[in-house]
């Protein structure tokens, strides 16, 4: 299979993370009160919290280098350089499990950087693995989401080989973040509108 993935320093730079939110006002205990859950910290199961060019960082604060295979209770290396290493073997690790993952989420890189599909669709129908590819931005979003339902799912992810530009926005808040400011208090010197 692999090894599982050390505990090396990255950056992060993208969070995926989900919220519940309900109306409420601070004096107001009856129904509507507000409540948040971060999904992504109160579950016990693995999901993905950021991604750089270099790996990924998980809610545990563990920190993968390159590709990675992972399910709800461990994580794996994954070895493949990038997109084009991408084939049925690669993906035959699947195919051991029991019971199989309902859906295996690979998140393939960035849009453009689609390895030949079709057939990896037929190899995987031979397998009996349900799979879908997409890039490892939405792969993420998309084990998370069914992490968090507690779906028996498995992501086989990428990182991008590029990042999508952020907007200065998105950079002024976290700054403010990494410099231990309140984020929502950007100044219009912080955001520029054209």
């Amino acid at each position: 299979m692999g090894q599982p993935c050390r505990n090396p320093v990255t950056t992060i730079v993208k969070r995926h993370g989900s919220l519940r939110t309900t109306s409420e006002s601070a004096a107001y205990d009856g129904p509507g009160k507000t409540t948040v859950s971060i999904l992504n910290e109160e579950n016990k199961r693995l999901m993905v919290d950021s991604f750089s060019v270099n790996g990924f960082r998980l809610n545990n604060n563990m920190k993968c280098f390159g590709p990675l295979v992972i399910f709800p209770t461990c994580v794996f290396h994954w070895a493949l350089r990038d997109y084009s290493d991408l084939t049925a073997e690669s993906l035959a690790i699947f195919r051991l499990l029991q019971p199989r993952p309902e859906l295996v989420v690979v998140g393939y890189g960035n849009e453009g950087d689609t390895p030949p599909i079709a057939p990896l669709f037929v190899a995987c129908k031979k397998m009996k693995l349900n799979v879908e590819f997409m890039t490892t931005e939405n792969a993420i979003a998309t084990y998370n989401y069914m992490c968090s339902e507690e779906r028996l799912v498995a992501g086989a992810l990428i990182p991008p080989q590029r990042l999508r530009q952020s907007s200065t926005r998105d950079d002024a808040f976290l700054t403010n973040a990494a410099n231990k400011k309140d984020p929502f208090s950007l100044g219009k010197k912080d955001i520029q509108f054209h």
